[in-house]
């Protein structure tokens, strides 16, 4: 239950925070602002301890590189995709179906742990 809480509030938490900075931020000063009022926000609402974060946030940051990526693999396959659609023999488009379908059984491993 407090994994899901803290999966959705994750997601929720970057949708809500990134239109409140303003665009004259670079890129990079932004994400480092999104990820450290995430923190904070999650520590917070998990009522994590000094010790608890210690140990879980290593793991949990561990955990969204992997998941990022994934995703960047995914993203990368499906452009590849929309980019070559037309030319693609029938075994490239096989080929290119099995790596996104494994790309994305891959993120959903990390998901459910």
């Amino acid at each position: 239950m407090k994994r899901e809480l803290f999966i959705a509030l994750s997601g929720f938490l970057l949708f809500i925070i990134s239109p409140v900075f303003g665009q004259d931020q670079s890129r990079d000063a932004r994400w480092e602002q999104i990820k450290a009022e995430k923190v904070s926000f999650l520590t917070t609402q998990l009522a994590l301890t000094p010790a608890e974060a210690e140990k879980f946030w290593p793991v949990y940051n561990e955990m969204e590189q992997k998941r990022w990526d994934a995703q960047k693999a995914r993203r990368e396959l499906e452009n590849k995709v929309s980019e070559a659609e037309e030319s693609l023999s029938e075994n490239e488009v096989i080929k290119l179906t099995r790596d996104f379908a494994g790309s994305m059984a891959k993120e959903g491993a990390l998901m459910s742990g």
